[in-house]
C-alpha cells in the first residue's frame, strides 16, 4: 500500500495506540474499533486494503524476526567455540604447523571465525533495521538542538517540523507563520522582538489552524481525550456511555414472591411488572467570538512559554495551547453541570445563558424521582463533624435488610463531610485512616464504599447505590474536541456542539400509579434534605405567573413596568419554593391575597426573597420564611457589644451595631473540625475586632470587622485558625 506509514500512524492515532493489536499474526481489532474504522474510512473495501497491508506487515516482521534469532544463535554458538578455541592447547600437526615459516603455499582456506562472526553481526544489524523500519512510525528528520536567548534551555527542532515532532501541524511551512517564528525566536542570538510579532489571523490562516484542529485530534487521539474526559470532582467509576444521540431506553422488571409450600390446585401468585427507563443527553453549544488581536495575545502567550529563564516549558504546539485555552473551561463546566444541572429550555433568549442551565444533572434527576419512584430516610437529622460517624451508619442500618449486605454498593457524600467522617474516626479509634477512593468501606458494611463527590460541597447530601447505578452520557467523543473557527471582518467566531447529559439507571419502581414507594423496589437511597436551592431559573420581564416547571427556585428580571406576581404555574402540592428579587427596577410584589397567605405584602428587589410551601389542602402558597437582605442570609446577627458568638446558633455570624469598644474572644460550643465565619455589619466608630490572642491566637494578624470585612476559621485542637479572610 502507498504511503503506508503513514496510513498506519492515522489508524494507531484514532484509537490510541502504540501498535497495531494482532493475535496469531493476523490483525485483530474489536468489533467495535472495526465499525468506527470503517466509518471513518467510509467503504468497506478500504478497510479490506487496511488489513491486507497489515497483515502483510506482521508477516515480513514476523520472517525478519524469525531469521534474526536463528542468526542471533549462531552468532552465539561461533562466539563460543571461538572461546573455547582460544583457549584449548595446541597439539600434534597444529604444534608443528604453528611452527613453521610462512613460505610455503598451503590450500585456500575457508572463512576464519572472525570474518563469519562479522557477517552475521552485519546481517544481524540489517535485519534490525528493516523490523525497525516496518514497525515503527514515519521517520523524522534529524533534529538539531537550539538554545534560547537567554542560554537556560535547550529545544529540539528538526529542518521541518517543531520539537521535531513529525505532526503535521508543527510544520515549517510558508502557511504556518507562527511555527516558523517560534523555531526562528527560540534560535541563539534570536531577536527578542519575534516573541512580540503577531500572525495576522486573516481568512487563510484561520482556514490553515482549523485543519490543525482536526490533524490534533487524528494524530493526537488520546492525548485530546485524556483532557477531555477529565472529570474532577466525578467518582472514576461513574461510566461513560457514548453513542447516545437523543435518548437510552430499556425496560426493569418489578417481581413480588413466586415460590410457595406444596399443594394440590394450581395456584399461581407470581406478579411481575415491565417499566419503562429512559436516560437522555442534551445538545451543547459552544459559541465564542474573539477579535484578532485577542487570538495574538494567545499566540504570544505561547511562545513566551519557550523565553522563560531556568524553566523547560512542555513542547506544546500552537494548536494544543488554543484548544486547552478555548475548552478546558467547557469540560469543567461539563463537570459541574453533570452533578448540579437544571434544564432550562429557553431557546429564544437574547442574552447568553448560564452553562448551569444546559441540562438535568444528577442532582436534579433526585429531586424529580424523589417521592415518586423511591423515598428518601426521613428522620436522620443534620451531618456534623461530631456525629457523622453515627450518621453514616444510621443510613446504612436503614437500608431493608435484604439490600444491606449487596455487593458494590457506594456511599457518597461532599468532600468536607468525608473529611469529618476520616477526623472523627481518627478520635475515636486512634489511628488516621487513609482515604483510597473504591478502598475505604462504612465500618460494619464492607460491601458499601465511601465516596467523594466534589460538587456536593456545601450540601448535607448523602446518598447510597449501586456503584455502576449513575453513568455519564454522550453522542460522540469526539465531537467535544472540535471547533470551527470562522473570520469575518476582523472578528474571529469560534463555534462547538456536542450532546452530553447525566443519567441513574434506576431510583425505583412502584406497582402502580399512586400506591406507596418501598425502599425494597429502589436500588437508591438517600437522606431527606433539600437540593439545588442555590440555583436560581430566571424568570421572564413581567412575569406575573411564573412557571416551577423545570426547577423550584425563581429569580425576577428587571421589569419593564408594575409587576404584581398572582401565582406559580406547575407548582406541585407539598413542595417549597424559593422567589428571590433580580432587579431593583420595577420589583415584582406579591400581595397577601387570593393564590397568597403571607405574614404580609412583599417587594422582591435585589436583596430580598420568599420561602413558601404549596399546601396540599387548599392549595395556596403559605409563607414559611423571609429575607429583605440576601446578604446575611443563614447568618446569625449577634447582639450589639457581643463579645462571643454560640455556634449552636449557627456558624457564620454577622456582627451588630455596638455602642463602645467590642472584641470577639471565643465562639462558645464550637465543634472540633468544624469552619466558621465572622463577618463585619457595621461601620460605626465601635466595629467589633478580633486580636491575635487566647482562642484566636492562630489568626494571621489581628483584625476589624467593619462591614463586609470577614474572617473564616477552623476550630482545631482548641483554637480558631484562620483559613481566609477579605
Amino acid at each position: 500500500m502507498k504511503n503506508w506509514k503513514e496510513v498506519k500512524a492515522m489508524v494507531m492515532s484514532l484509537f490510541g495506540m502504540k501498535a497495531l493489536p494482532q493475535q496469531e499474526g493476523k490483525l485483530s481489532f474489536s468489533k467495535e474499533q472495526k465499525e468506527e474504522l470503517i466509518e471513518a474510512l467510509g467503504d468497506p473495501a478500504l478497510f479490506d486494503n487496511f488489513e491486507k497491508a497489515a497483515n502483510e506487515e506482521f508477516e515480513q516482521v514476523a520472517k525478519l524476526e524469525g531469521e534474526r534469532d536463528q542468526t542471533k544463535a549462531k552468532l552465539k554458538a561461533l562466539l563460543g567455540e571461538k572461546e573455547a578455541a582460544a583457549d584449548a592447547p595446541a597439539t600434534g600437526a597444529e604444534a608443528d604447523n604453528s611452527n613453521k615459516g610462512g613460505n610455503s603455499a598451503s590450500p585456500k582456506a575457508e572463512k576464519s571465525t572472525d570474518e563469519v562472526i562479522a557477517e552475521l553481526q552485519a546481517k544481524f544489524t540489517k535485519q534490525q533495521e528493516e523490523i525497525d523500519a516496518l514497525s515503527n512510525l514515519p521517520e523524522h528528520d534529524k533534529p538539531e538542538l537550539l538554545t534560547n536567548p537567554k542560554g537556560k534551555m535547550s529545544l529540539v527542532h528538526s529542518a521541518t517540523h517543531l520539537f521535531a515532532s513529525g505532526k503535521s501541524y508543527d510544520a515549517l511551512t510558508a502557511d504556518r507563520p507562527w511555527n516558523q517564528r517560534l523555531k526562528a525566536a527560540t534560535a541563539p542570538g534570536a531577536d527578542p522582538s519575534l516573541i512580540s510579532a503577531a500572525t495576522n489571523w486573516d481568512a487563510a490562516n484561520i482556514a490553515r489552524i482549523n485543519q490543525d484542529f482536526e490533524a490534533y485530534w487524528r494524530e493526537d487521539r488520546q492525548e485530546v481525550l485524556d483532557i477531555m474526559q477529565d472529570y474532577r470532582g466525578i467518582p472514576s467509576n461513574w461510566e461513560v456511555i457514548s453513542g447516545v444521540d437523543d435518548r437510552i431506553g430499556y425496560v426493569g422488571i418489578l417481581t413480588q414472591e413466586i415460590t410457595q409450600g406444596r399443594k394440590k390446585n394450581w395456584l399461581p401468585k407470581n406478579k411481575q411488572k415491565f417499566i419503562p427507563l429512559e436516560g437522555k443527553v442534551y445538545p451543547v453549544q459552544i459559541d465564542i467570538q474573539f477579535e484578532g488581536y485577542e487570538l495574538q495575545q494567545i499566540e504570544t502567550s505561547w511562545m513566551n512559554r519557550f523565553n522563560k529563564e531556568g524553566s523547560q516549558p512542555n513542547k506544546m504546539s500552537l494548536v494544543r495551547m488554543l484548544w486547552e485555552h478555548l475548552l478546558k473551561q467547557a469540560r469543567k463546566e461539563d463537570d459541574q453541570v453533570i452533578v448540579k444541572g437544571v434544564y432550562n429550555p429557553d431557546v429564544d433568549r437574547t442574552e447568553a445563558q448560564s452553562f448551569i442551565f444546559r441540562s438535568n444533572g444528577f442532582l436534579k434527576l433526585v429531586i424529580d424521582n424523589m417521592y415518586k419512584t423511591f423515598n428518601p430516610f426521613k428522620n436522620l437529622g443534620t451531618p456534623t463533624p461530631s456525629n457523622i460517624v453515627d450518621y453514616v451508619k444510621s443510613m446504612c442500618e436503614k437500608l431493608p435488610e435484604e439490600k444491606r449486605t449487596m455487593p458494590g454498593l457506594d456511599y457518597g457524600m461532599s468532600p468536607t463531610h468525608l473529611r469529618w467522617y476520616i477526623e472523627k474516626k481518627k478520635l475515636l479509634e486512634g489511628t488516621y485512616p487513609t482515604y483510597k477512593e473504591g478502598d475505604m468501606s462504612v465500618d460494619g458494611f464492607p460491601n458499601i464504599q465511601l465516596k467523594k463527590v466534589d460538587y456536593l460541597e456545601g450540601t448535607n447530601f448523602h446518598y447510597i447505590t449501586p456503584d455502576d447505578n449513575i453513568k455519564i452520557l454522550e453522542n460522540v467523543p469526539r465531537e467535544k474536541a472540535l471547533l470551527t473557527i470562522e473570520y469575518l471582518k476582523r472578528q474571529i467566531f469560534i463555534l462547538g456542539d456536542y450532546k452530553m447529559g447525566a443519567h441513574v439507571d434506576v431510583f425505583g419502581m412502584q406497582w402502580d400509579a399512586g400506591t406507596p414507594v418501598d425502599y425494597n423496589n429502589q436500588i437508591f437511597w438517600c437522606n431527606d434534605v433539600e437540593l439545588l436551592t442555590d440555583v436560581k431559573v430566571p424568570m421572564a420581564a413581567d412575569d406575573a405567573t411564573p412557571s416551577a416547571q423545570y426547577h423550584n427556585v425563581l429569580i425576577t428580571a428587571a421589569n419593564t413596568g408594575a409587576t404584581a406576581i398572582t401565582n406559580i404555574d406547575d407548582a406541585e402540592n407539598g413542595k417549597y419554593y424559593y422567589l428571590y428579587g433580580g432587579s431593583d427596577t420595577n420589583a415584582s410584589t406579591i400581595a397577601n391575597s387570593g393564590n397568597f397567605d403571607l405574614t404580609g405584602s412583599v417587594t422582591l428587589n435585589s436583596k430580598t426573597m420568599i420561602k413558601l410551601y404549596k399546601r396540599p389542602s387548599d392549595g395556596k402558597f403559605v409563607e414559611i420564611y423571609r429575607n429583605e437582605d440576601i446578604r446575611i442570609e443563614e447568618f446569625v446577627i449577634l447582639a450589639p457589644d457581643a463579645t462571643t458568638a454560640d455556634a449552636a446558633d449557627g456558624t457564620r455570624f454577622i456582627t451588630g451595631t455596638n455602642t463602645g469598644a467590642t472584641a470577639i474572644t471565643d465562639i462558645t460550643n464550637a465543634e472540633e473540625g468544624m469552619t466558621y465565619r465572622l463577618e463585619g455589619g457595621s461601620d460605626n466608630p465601635n466595629a467589633t475586632t478580633i486580636a491575635k490572642t487566647g482562642k484566636f491566637s492562630r489568626l494571621s494578624a489581628g483584625i476589624t470587622l467593619t462591614t463586609g470585612v470577614f474572617v473564616d476559621v477552623i476550630y482545631q485542637g482548641g483554637k480558631f485558625i484562620e483559613t481566609n479572610r477579605g
